[in-house]
């Protein structure tokens, strides 16, 4: 019996669009596709989440992955509206495979319409909000040189600051998991260029001196950024099997 929801199958009717699936964010319950925006250093997401009951929203965000956290990112609630009929929890009860398909068949007529409603109306104002965190984002990446690199020493590297830094990196590091739920390792490395670079890029050691992610956008916000940054870029350094030359 074919499965109600096939993630390769929907990325075959959804490529036309320009959405792809969104690896390695494909989950249980979970189907993610995501696509460059119209508006530039955005993405446009279709989170999906499958099962008897179903519903899909619209995302537009300054990240590739799917946490698609408020300080970088802009919900469309219009898309998962239309899906579900405008039903009180806005969810869909898809009880055969019949209504699965035609459930799917729905969404994928109309997620480039929506996305791209949802760009227009929304993506010039999150960009705007976001361009002094991507300038600081672009500085710190700037100062971390080349990641590839220094993912075939990470270990040595993180270690190569003082006591003190490196106790701030670790907290910052354990909210990024606890708070953002963001890879622990990813999420380190982010934490190292705010508290090794801070200085050069913000203009003082302490701006998030005792701040925590979910209290202060503007930290959160620079987390989620690099860690999406270091995450894309350790999947490419993976790709190539490690060890950068």
């Amino acid at each position: 019996m074919a499965k109600r929801f096939d993630p390769d199958r929907l990325s075959q009717r959804l490529a036309p669009f320009g959405f792809a699936l969104n690896l390695p964010e494909t989950h249980k319950a979970g189907i993610s596709f995501i696509r460059p925006s119209t508006v530039a250093r955005l993405h446009e997401h279709i989170l999906i989440r499958t099962g008897k009951v179903a519903y899909a929203e619209a995302v537009i965000s300054g990240a590739t992955f799917t946490s698609c956290h408020p300080c970088v990112s802009e919900t469309d609630e219009r898309f998962r509206a239309f899906l579900s009929d405008g039903a009180w929890y806005r969810t869909s009860a898809l009880e055969s495979w019949a209504a699965a398909h035609s459930w799917q068949q729905r969404l994928v007529e109309n997620a480039d319409a929506y996305c791209k409603a949802m760009a227009a109306e929304r993506g010039p104002q999150l960009a705007q909000r976001l361009l002094t965190v991507f300038t600081a984002v672009d500085s710190y990446i700037q100062r971390f040189g080349d990641l590839l690199a220094i993912f075939d020493r990470e270990a040595a590297f993180v270690s190569e600051v003082s006591p003190e830094e490196q106790a701030e990196i670790e907290r910052l590091a354990t909210l990024a998991r606890s708070m953002l739920y963001l890879s622990s390792e990813d999420g380190r490395l982010a934490s190292f260029a705010l508290v090794r670079f801070g200085k050069e890029v913000e203009g003082s050691t302490s701006l998030f001196e005792s701040k925590v992610p979910h209290r202060d956008a503007g930290l959160a916000a620079r987390l989620v950024l690099l860690t999406d940054h270091v995450r894309a870029m350790r999947l490419e350094y993976e790709m190539v099997g490690g060890l950068h030359r």
